[in-house]
């Protein structure tokens, strides 16, 4: 072999190092893709929340109907819970003054109101619960769905 072709030999060795060691290697991703289910349960929660902060200010502006509410803004916060990934801090339920809902100026009215929300609602957790990924999930939205369900005709039995 001659010294040309020994140096060639050795320049496009050290070339074939250099290209191989200066690409870095393809790194595995330690995080497994996004699951669509959490946003969903991100919707959720914010909106058990806002109906959270609706029953809130209804007790506020009708303390007397606060006995009869309370409980169902107790299972609205345990729909929060429920759809809350583990680990995830709990939403604040604090409505600030300029994002608190506006409540009717009777009790009627904010109970119809109370009612035409939980009709919402239920709507929507029926509508996550078609889009949903896993059964677990949609299991856990048709049970919160029901539940705000049943919240209408109690409201609507009350309020008659």
């Amino acid at each position: 072999m001659s010294r040309r072709s020994l140096l060639a030999l050795a320049a496009g060795a050290a070339v074939a190092v250099a290209g191989c060691s200066s690409d870095p290697a393809p790194v595995p991703s330690s995080s497994s893709p996004p699951d669509p289910d959490e946003a969903l349960a991100a919707t959720v929660a914010s909106e058990e929340s806002q109906l959270i902060e609706l029953y809130d200010a209804t007790i506020a502006a009708f303390p007397a109907l606060a006995a009869m509410i309370t409980t169902i803004r107790e299972e609205h916060a345990a729909h929060v819970e429920a759809v809350r990934p583990q680990g995830a801090t709990p939403p604040t339920t604090t409505p600030s003054a300029s994002t608190a809902p506006v409540v009717a100026g009777t009790q009627q009215v904010a109970l119809a109101n109370l009612i035409d929300a939980e009709r919402r609602a239920t709507g929507q957790r029926t509508q996550a619960c078609e889009v949903a990924g896993s059964m677990q999930t949609a299991r856990l939205l048709a049970l919160i769905a029901a539940s705000e369900a049943g919240h209408v005709e109690f409201l609507r039995r009350a309020s008659s």
